[in-house]
């Protein structure tokens, strides 16, 4: 996560394109996926959760660098939307 967000925030990647390698494309099934679930399963924007925050810190420690061991799939995008995206 660290990675893909000095990534954006190097480049001002505001929207997700299919250029720029695997970041883009990882980005882009998270913004799809997140998207998809919008107004579904996802009801409400969760706040920024801005990369080496104290929520940042206690959500990659618990769950992973990535958030894989999160219990919902659902969740695990939410949170990396409002990290990625939001923040």
């Amino acid at each position: 996560l660290e990675d893909i967000s000095k990534h954006i925030s190097e480049t001002n990647y505001t929207y997700p394109t299919t250029e720029g390698g695997n970041f883009s494309e990882a980005l882009n099934k998270l913004h799809e996926a997140y998207v998809k679930l919008k107004n579904t399963i996802v009801l409400l924007d969760i706040p920024p959760i801005p990369v080496g925050s104290e929520a940042y810190v206690k959500l990659t420690t618990m769950y992973g660098p990535m958030l894989e061991k999160y219990p919902s799939v659902s969740g695990r995008i939410q949170l990396l939307y409002a990290i990625l995206f939001r923040s």
